[in-house]
């Protein structure tokens, strides 16, 4: 799988890498209101919520070293 592959390269470097295909495997049992109703591939206005949400909360982690201190 893609996201394994690019998860071993980024730790292999040093990289912060957030794994977002385990962020969707762990929510919901029913992941159905994540996406559109007639195309289970393209999130929805939820499913964008939820992937914006894990983004921002990634990319400002003072832990990821990500961000200037001058933007924490």
């Amino acid at each position: 799988r893609p996201h394994a592959a690019l998860k071993a390269f980024a730790a292999a470097r040093g990289v912060p890498y957030l794994d977002l295909y385990a962020l969707l495997a762990a929510g919901p049992a029913d992941p159905a209101p994540l996406y559109w109703s007639n195309d289970d591939t393209h999130f929805n206005a939820a499913g964008h919520r939820r992937w914006a949400e894990a983004l921002f909360a990634f990319i400002t982690d003072p832990g990821n070293g990500l961000l200037p201190a001058s933007a924490r």
